[in-house]
């Protein structure tokens, strides 16, 4: 090949390289996430993406491959037959490594097209066409430094087409309508060409406190295309928007967003988010029973006094129990942990530390109008403490589930005694179940005007 029609195959390569880089920095390029997909998608394992990621760590094909263009030049120029040579050793891992992306891509496009979501929602095809131009640079590099031609290679040929192909989609998918609502206007009445949902999708979409530039400057037609794309997906999982599948078709901020939006769209989603609220639902109240059954199947209290009230309850927590009647101060409980204290109050405000880690705790609540007789045995901790009650209105919660009021005669000074053991561990701790009770305390509370604490 002569050395003028090399330089000009140098040109071209330089010039695509340049065009690349610049894209990337204007372009709004994604990638997707590594899912599996509908109907066995080959985006379905980190293999498809380890060729690509290999080259991410080679400074020679940063920056669009503007570097690897450079540097192959002057090996040309300058090292004869060996740097012929290097310039191949550039080029080739370029075109296998991106050449096999592609080819696994338009496999999954032939085969499944909802696959195309996976491979990076809206853009797919301009992520494909970045690899495209990978391709050809990398051929005229090769071709650049071939001795005899007389015509171009069938890759060559091939993947020029193949550029075309994708730059002329891209283009056409990027054409068209891009109707951006105004806040104050959603979601009212729709615009011209709009049914209301789609409407009501739009202002989903792109209406956000938060700047999802992809989602604003995406053809309306392409949008609710993907909506719809989403919600067929949804589909065939029986509405379930949170199925991997869909998820994995809507993965970063601008996917969720648009996943949120199409429920506007897709009544059978808005049927599965009822049905998944609903399971969750029954899956916390068979979760619940089963932890109030596991306390009830302990040793239960026998008052020996008559309560007022008495109330039993699950608590659940990892660093103790703030509870409070007026607004809270977070400072109690911390002050708690540091001096290794199970108790403390302050007007309006108690505090308990568990005696185990990750406490799963069977909690009775009584109140008395009189002193009740004290109690020690089978408790590892009975404290008893003075509480002044701002609101009349003492209850003890882990934020979740709370016992009722245990003062008796409104705002005033009373008396907190608490009891607390520990469970053996080996009737609460297993990895493979639900965590069983590892605490059982009984808290007792009537009037007294005495701040001293009391250990038993």
């Amino acid at each position: 090949m002569s050395r003028r029609s090399s330089l000009r195959l140098w040109a071209g390569a330089l010039g695509l390289a340049l065009a690349r880089w610049v894209w990337q920095m204007v372009g709004e390029s994604r990638s997707g996430y590594v899912v599996l997909g509908p109907g066995g998608c080959l985006r379905s394992g980190g293999w498809i993406d380890l060729p690509l990621y290999v080259k991410t760590f080679v400074p020679l094909y940063w920056y669009g491959m503007l570097p690897a263009v450079l540097v192959g030049f002057l090996l040309w120029w300058k090292a004869g037959r060996a740097g012929r040579v290097l310039v191949r050793v550039i080029a080739v891992p370029v075109v296998l490594a991106s050449g096999w992306r592609l080819g696994v891509f338009a496999l999954d496009a032939l085969i499944e097209p909802d696959c195309l979501p996976f491979w990076g929602g809206p853009y797919a095809w301009p992520n494909q066409g970045h690899r495209v131009v990978e391709v050809v640079v990398a051929s005229l590099m090769l071709l650049a430094v071939r001795l005899r031609s007389r015509r171009l290679p069938r890759p060559v040929v091939a993947a020029g087409v193949l550029l075309v192909v994708v730059l002329v989609t891209e283009a056409d998918a990027a054409s068209g309508r891009v109707t951006v609502p105004d806040a104050d206007a959603c979601p009212g009445a729709p615009a011209a060409g709009f049914s209301a949902a789609e409407w009501r999708f739009l202002c989903d979409a792109r209406v956000s406190d938060w700047h999802h530039a992809g989602v604003e400057t995406m053809p309306d037609a392409r949008l609710l295309a993907y909506g719809r794309g989403l919600c067929e997906l949804a589909t065939r999982h029986g509405g379930d928007a949170t199925a991997k599948a869909v998820k994995g078709a809507a993965k970063g901020e601008e996917g969720r967003k648009i996943l949120g939006a199409t429920r506007q769209i897709c009544p059978v989603m808005v049927r599965g988010d009822e049905a998944n609220i609903e399971k969750h639902r029954l899956e916390q109240e068979n979760w619940l029973a089963g932890r109030r059954a596991a306390c009830a199947s302990l040793p239960q209290h026998k008052p020996r006094a008559r309560p007022v009230r008495q109330a039993k309850e699950y608590f659940s927590t990892e660093w103790g129990i703030d509870t409070y009647e007026d607004e809270p101060s977070g400072e109690l409980a911390a002050d708690l942990l540091k001096t290794g204290m199970v108790i403390a109050a302050t007007p309006g405000n108690v505090a308990i530390s568990p005696v185990t880690e990750m406490s799963v705790i069977c909690v009775t609540g009584e109140s008395y109008r009189q002193r009740p007789p004290v109690e020690k045995k089978g408790w590892d901790v009975v404290v008893e403490i003075g509480y002044t009650s701002t609101l009349g209105d003492l209850r003890f919660t882990d934020t979740n589930r709370e016992l009722p009021d245990l003062t008796v005669g409104g705002p005033g000074n009373y008396r907190i005694r608490l009891h607390m053991r520990a469970l053996p561990e080996e009737e609460y701790y297993d990895e493979t179940k639900d965590p069983a009770p590892s605490e059982q305390w009984l808290i007792m509370v009537y009037p007294g005007d005495s701040k001293k604490t009391v250990r038993y």
